[in-house]
């Protein structure tokens, strides 16, 4: 049986898609073939149904699940990333105690402020989102409200990481998890790299491409063209795959320059009333996982209270 030895489980918006892409090159790790199979979590489902919709599982059997990695290929490590694992801990311990249960597991964890933002701007550039300011968003958010399409906002309650991170550890040994920052793969993302191989058990040396940023955020530069281009967001995964990688990233950035720019910063004055927010819960993660988190409470470095990036 070929299983993943190490989980990633999330958290969403935390630099998953860009580990994905970075942990690919190396010969001695294998990623599933899908990104973010979402296995396990559906596998947890089926003995604790989950409030979640499961219309968008890419996995759903066992045989798919172990189809994804090389049959007695000996890489060193076998990951599986799916962020919706942390999101939706009572499941995915479900399923990683059916199938997994001595895996690595991995956490990636962001300012929870900036991490809802992030998510917010994805929503928008994807064609979910139709409010263009993120205060009324959040507004939007606590009301229930649901966005275009009718996808479920989840930008605060998807930053908070405590009661979710406790209910993992309370599953599982403690030695089994390693728990990261997002924004030490920002600063410094060959050190983040290596230090991701040595919890790998793998060669931490090897040198990778990092130049190319993926999934970064972007901003639509006119809703009308935004909606228009948004098309290539929803043509099936199976259609995309009919083409060469070289020429759906050609496309894509092409789509990129063409409709979005950069987006503006989160405003200094809201992003200091969400961390506040956060800051208990900031607190408690900090005890759980034994990290400073400290710089989360702080304005981050170089941005001016009245200004942006």
């Amino acid at each position: 049986m070929t299983l993943p030895n190490v989980i990633v489980l999330g958290v969403a918006k935390a630099g998953t898609t860009s580990l994905y892409h970075y942990l690919r090159q190396h010969p001695q790790v294998e990623v599933s073939r899908i990104r973010e199979p979402k296995f396990l979590f559906y596998a947890g489902s089926l003995q604790q149904p989950a409030s979640r919709r499961l219309e968008n599982i890419p996995v759903r059997t066992l045989e798919q699940y172990e189809a994804l990695y090389s049959q007695g290929d000996p890489c060193a490590a076998r990951v599986d990333i799916s962020p919706i694992y942390f999101s939706r801990p009572e499941q995915t311990i479900l399923g990683i105690q059916q199938y997994v249960p001595n895996a690595k597991l991995l956490i990636v964890f962001r300012q929870p402020a900036d991490r809802a933002y992030s998510a917010y701007l994805m929503y928008v550039r994807e064609g979910n989102e139709s409010i263009r300011n993120f205060a009324q968003a959040l507004e939007a958010e606590a009301a229930g409200v649901p966005g275009r399409n009718g996808h479920r906002r989840h930008f605060l309650s998807g930053s908070w990481y405590a009661d979710r991170t406790r209910k993992l550890l309370a599953a599982f040994p403690r030695r089994q998890f390693h728990f990261l920052l997002y924004e030490d793969f920002a600063r410094q993302p060959e050190q983040f790299m290596q230090s991701v191989f040595r919890i790998l058990a793998v060669d931490p040396e090897f040198p990778l491409q990092m130049t190319q940023r993926h999934n970064a955020g972007t901003w639509p530069r006119h809703a009308s063209l935004q909606r228009l281009l948004s098309w290539r967001l929803r043509v099936p995964k199976r259609i995309r795959g009919l083409l060469p990688s070289l020429i759906r990233r050609q496309f894509t950035s092409s789509i990129q320059s063409l409709g979005f720019e950069r987006p503006t910063s989160l405003d200094p004055e809201l992003r200091r009333a969400l961390t506040n927010r956060f800051r208990d819960d900031i607190l408690d993660l900090q005890t759980l996982i034994d990290r400073d988190l400290s710089e989360w409470l702080l304005e981050p470095p170089g941005r001016e209270k009245s200004g942006s990036d």
